[in-house]
């Protein structure tokens, strides 16, 4: 797999207490799915480097490069959409959004070395102070 981000979309400003649209829409421009377990999140750093996590409902098993009998390899899009509620413990001021994508096991989920970092030369890949987080970050946002 190589997966390649393609556009994001979300609010001016994320709100604490309300549901925050984000939609963001990638292509595996590999041979194959990705393997094993990879669960996928949005996450909030802070400028401390704090990381609030936000799990989604996608799969990156079911992220296929092509339909399989495609002769012509034609690229699928595959979107990532959730509505990520901002607990109060989110305070105002600007943050870092990412996206993280850490080995689906326990001994290795907060090992940056087993995450998936995407394709994109121009997307940033942070690791925490503490190495437990490698994340592809996306934008900076604002949260009111």
């Amino acid at each position: 797999y190589r997966i390649e981000l393609q556009s994001l979309q979300l609010p001016d400003k994320l709100q604490s207490g309300k549901g925050n649209q984000l939609k963001l829409n990638l292509v595996n421009r590999g041979f194959a799915t990705v393997f094993g377990e990879h669960p996928v999140y949005f996450v909030l750093i802070d400028d401390a480097g704090e990381v609030t996590e936000f799990p989604t409902d996608a799969n990156p098993k079911n992220w296929q490069p092509f339909e399989p009998k495609d002769s012509a390899y034609t690229s699928l899009m595959h979107t990532v959409d959730v509505s990520l509620e901002l607990p109060a413990s989110v305070t105002a001021g600007t943050y870092k959004l990412g996206l993280w994508i850490p080995d689906g096991s326990d001994r290795l989920r907060y090992n940056p070395r087993y995450a998936i970092h995407c394709a994109n030369g121009d997307t940033d890949w942070w690791i925490s102070k503490d190495g437990k987080y490698g994340v592809n970050v996306l934008t900076a946002v604002e949260v009111e």
